[in-house]
C-alpha cells in the first residue's frame, strides 16, 4: 500500500473526517486533528499531496463547500 492509499483508508476509519474535511485543507502541519495524533500523519499527507487534495475535496459535501467558500470571504463566520 502506497503512501496516498494509506492515508486515504485512514482518514476513511476517522468518524471526524467528513466534518472536518474543508478545515483540514485550509490548515496546516498536521491540524485539524483528534487530539492524540493519531490521524496527524494521515492530515499532513493530504494537506501537501496534490492528488490527495483533491481526494478530500471531492468527499466534502456542497453544502459544506458553499459554508467554507462564506468563511474564507467574510470575517466572520455568521455572515
Amino acid at each position: 500500500m502506497n503512501e496516498c492509499e494509506k492515508a486515504r483508508n485512514e482518514l476513511l476509519q476517522w468518524e471526524a473526517f467528513i466534518s472536518l474535511a474543508g478545515f483540514m485543507l485550509s490548515n496546516t502541519g498536521g491540524l485539524p486533528c483528534d487530539g492524540e495524533g493519531i490521524y496527524q500523519n494521515s492530515v499532513k499527507h493530504v494537506q501537501t499531496c496534490e492528488k490527495c487534495r483533491s481526494w478530500v475535496e471531492s468527499k466534502i459535501p456542497n453544502d459544506e463547500k458553499a459554508r467554507l467558500e462564506r468563511i474564507n470571504k467574510y470575517c466572520c463566520p455568521v455572515m
